[in-house]
């Protein structure tokens, strides 16, 4: 079901989880515990690395990018210009394009997008809110851009949506 690379760590454990068993003194509490400690490591793995980071990504750069991510959510409706975002967290424009895809998988505005359109169905479905409302509180100015975003991602029209509701 889940298949990753074995990392060296994993391969020891098995070496000697094999060791153990083919010897003559094998104890099963020994054995036990090596299966446990190789299924910790891969659940570890599988919980925590499931964020591919690359190795040109520091700490610090990793936060400043999660404050770009921040910063267009929170001024979804103005977003800042890519270069002005990136002056506001002190990264350069480049690290910031390429360390947002790695971080996202998105570009800093697909994942802006995805955000306004995930927001303006949430108005949609549950608030009082018209399509022509939804599109400007969520930072479009073409409705019909918005409505055509909205059918592209979600398969209906934002209308339609409204008259389920």
């Amino acid at each position: 079901m889940f298949q990753a690379k074995i990392d060296p760590a994993m391969s020891v454990l098995l070496k000697r989880i094999l060791q153990s068993i083919q010897g003559q003194g094998a104890r099963n509490l020994e054995v036990e515990c090596r299966m446990l400690e190789l299924m910790s490591l891969a659940f570890g793995s599988f919980l925590w690395d499931d964020i591919p980071v690359s190795a040109k990504l520091s700490r610090t750069d990793m936060a400043k990018i999660e404050q770009a991510r921040e910063i267009i959510v929170g001024r979804m409706t103005e977003p800042p210009s890519p270069l002005e975002l990136s002056r506001l967290i002190g990264l350069n424009d480049y690290k910031l394009k390429i360390g947002f895809k790695e971080m996202y998988g998105h570009t800093v505005f697909g994942y802006l997008r995805e955000k306004r359109l995930e927001q303006a169905y949430h108005l949609l479905k549950t608030g009082g809110s018209s399509v022509i409302e939804a599109a400007y509180a969520v930072g479009y100015s073409n409705p019909s851009y918005f409505a055509e975003a909205f059918r592209e991602k979600y398969g209906v029209n934002p209308g339609e949506l409204v008259r389920s509701r």
